[in-house]
């Protein structure tokens, strides 16, 4: 009965995600169709959002079609709840993917209609316009450092695999794992 009540919990949860969602999706709708003139790198960003907004919507959907046609005995089966993990796992890289590329539509969308418009930017003047991520990362590496060699380890796997992946990827895994940590991670004193 706990574990019912649990996946109930859930379900009203993943529904209030989704009418958000749906929300968000209809107003930036409305905000699309009001755009007359899209320049190639607009026009590619907000194909990028509608096509991940269609991809999470048709999983969705199809996910709510599943759950509701399963009988209560197939729901509560490890085989099934492992399934049903895995694709909520795969929902939630799609959402950090969309949401990643509502923000690059929107940074597309400031940057003028005509590429034309932008002013070159020079190498050094990016450089100089970002951080300094050196001194973090010295003091971040100094404390995994400090941990005992087994961890020390892991880290050093884990960084190796990370620095093998393409930037999209990458960014992606950081980010799913940075918000699983802040969720359940036990931060140290």
């Amino acid at each position: 009965e706990e574990e019912e009540e649990e996946e109930e919990g859930d379900d009203e949860e993943d529904d209030d995600d989704e009418e958000e969602d749906e929300k968000r999706a209809a107003a930036e709708e409305a905000g699309y169709r009001a755009i007359v003139s899209l320049n190639p790198a607009q026009r590619a960003a907000l194909d990028n959002v509608r096509g991940l907004e269609s991809e999470l919507q048709a999983c969705v959907a199809e996910l709510g079609q599943v759950e509701a046609s399963s009988s209560p005995a197939v729901v509560r089966h490890p085989a099934f709840l492992r399934i049903r993990a895995d694709v909520k796992g795969h929902l939630e890289a799609l959402k950090v993917q969309l949401e990643d590329a509502r923000e690059l539509f929107a940074y597309e969308m400031s940057q003028g209609r005509d590429p034309a418009e932008r002013r070159p930017v020079s190498q050094e003047e990016e450089e100089e316009a970002r951080p300094d991520l050196r001194p973090v990362m010295q003091h971040t590496v100094q404390r995994l450092w400090e941990r005992p060699y087994d961890c020390r380890l892991f880290t050093l796997q884990l960084l190796k695999n990370l620095s093998e992946l393409d930037d999209q990827s990458l960014s992606m895994m950081c980010s799913c794992f940075s918000r699983y940590i802040a969720e359940h991670a036990v931060q140290m004193g």
